[in-house]
Formats: C-alpha cells, structure tokens, sequence
C-alpha cells in the first residue's frame, strides 16, 4: 500500500499492564506530524509543559485530568474517547487517575 504508511492496532495494547510511571511509543514522525502514544500509570503523569505546535490529546483509555493555560486553570476530565485541541505555546499538564493511554499528535 503506498498510501497508508503506517496502520497501529492501539486497542490491542489496552489489555497490557502499564509498568512504567511513563511510558512513550513514537508511532508517526515525518515532516507534517508527530504521533505518540503515552501510557501513564495510575497517579503518574505529565508535568508542566508547552508544545511548539499545535497539538491534539486523545484519551484512548483509562481516566485523567487534563489541566491547560495561564496558571492550568482550565481543566477537563478524560476518558476514553476524550479529544483535546490544543494551540501552540498553551502551557498544560496531565495526571493519571487510573492506568491510562492518550495519543498526542503534534502538527508541524
């Protein structure tokens, strides 16, 4: 197939244990995009941070917080299934309240 680069069965990875705090799988990186696959164990997570580009967060499984923008003050519970569209620059951070799994895409 010379148009489908890369095909991932994500759901398979569900019934595996998250054994790390943090665990990241590059899945895409070309000249457009970047997709990663961060597996956060339950009471781990991301800290503060910014992205240079925009970004989109998925939860694919599990549940978390997502805390975003001046000071984190705006927030949104995850779960699976939950989509975040981020600008670039916005300062945000993540935590896991159960074993969770979230795809992030950065757009170059």
């Amino acid at each position: 197939m010379k148009n489908l680069n890369s095909i991932f069965e994500l759901s398979d990875m569900a019934s595996e244990p998250v054994e790390k705090d943090v665990t990241v799988r590059e899945l895409v990186n070309d000249d457009r995009r970047r997709v990663i696959q961060i597996m956060l164990r339950a009471g781990a997570g991301l800290k503060r941070h910014n992205a240079p580009e925009p970004i989109t967060v998925l939860c694919l499984w599990g549940t978390g917080t997502f805390l975003a923008g001046s000071e984190l003050a705006e927030r949104q519970d995850m779960q699976a299934g939950t989509l975040i569209a981020l600008d670039a620059a916005i300062e945000h951070e993540v935590s896991a309240a159960t074993d969770m799994s979230i795809l992030v895409t950065r757009f170059k």
